[in-house]
């Protein structure tokens, strides 16, 4: 993606901010599941109708709000984390809204890219903009399901789902000592007054 982002950089008169999918796969986060079947072109944001420019590959995102940037390996400049998550609503459920900011957030520092801090910071910026900002409503409602340190998108949906029959909000990751060695483990999710803990059963966990 980097490379394409390069090439499609070098048609243009100014130098692009990527954003949306282009962004997520720049910022390497976890695509989340789009609505519908999407052509991958190249995504880059504008401020006003005046800078949309019709380039071949490449789809021109009018956004009204605060655009923050972060630049990749010195070489293109994308949408940070937390303009990109509020750029999504457009485009995803209220479910994979909040699936993404989760993965935004991962346990492994590597794969972790912003905070709900971070995010909650960046919606007040929004909240201030003199004009209505698309999907700033839907992203305060989606950051009280939001969870940090998860460690895959399918965890988080089977925690939605949980909340959505009103059992509530599991822990997520808590950490078990084993009895007879001693050593950390850690579960995917945890009702903890109830002595219940919840595994996805997926690929990972058989490896």
């Amino acid at each position: 993606m980097l490379q394409e982002c390069v090439d499609g950089q070098a048609k243009m008169h100014t130098p692009p901010v990527f954003c949306r999918m282009t962004a997520l796969a720049l910022l390497a986060i976890e695509r989340p599941r789009m609505r519908g079947r999407r052509e991958m072109r190249l995504e880059r944001v504008i401020a006003t109708a005046n800078e949309h420019h019709g380039l071949a590959g490449i789809r021109d995102v009018r956004w009204a709000g605060v655009i923050q940037t972060h630049i990749v390996e010195d070489a293109v400049c994308c949408t940070s984390p937390e303009c990109t998550w509020v750029m999504m609503a457009r485009v995803l459920s209220p479910t994979e809204l909040v699936v993404l900011a989760d993965s935004m957030m991962r346990r492994d520092p590597q794969l972790k890219r912003t905070s709900v801090e971070r995010l909650e910071t960046y919606l007040d910026r929004l909240g201030e903009c003199p004009v209505k900002v698309w999907g700033l409503r839907a992203c305060r409602s989606a950051l009280r399901l939001v969870r940090e340190n998860t460690d895959s998108s399918m965890e988080s949906r089977v925690r939605l789902v949980l909340e959505s029959y009103g059992l509530g909000a599991p822990e997520v990751n808590h950490p078990v000592v084993n009895p007879h060695t001693g050593r950390f483990m850690y579960l995917d999710m945890a009702y903890i007054d109830l002595k219940i803990a919840i595994e996805y059963d997926g690929q990972f966990h058989a490896d």
